[in-house]
């Protein structure tokens, strides 16, 4: 579902980043164009018993606040 989301906003003049690590979305973010991001949590990353450490996590979350504008 996720990259049928991507698709359409393709075609609506948003560039998309495929993403795998926190510090590839710092790269690949930019303020003057629209971007859409899958970050893909290959084999559940994230789950609560190999989760990332501290400081990826609060990148992530700095990150999430910056594309949310909050």
């Amino acid at each position: 579902m996720a990259e049928m989301l991507v698709l359409r906003l393709l075609e609506v003049g948003y560039h998309a980043h495929f993403v795998t690590r926190v510090d590839e979305l710092e790269r690949e973010a930019r303020d003057e164009e629209k971007q859409i991001f899958l970050y893909d949590d290959f084999l559940g990353r994230t789950n609560f018993k190999e989760a990332p450490d501290a400081s990826s996590q609060e990148r992530l979350f700095a990150f999430m606040r910056w594309a949310t504008g909050r």
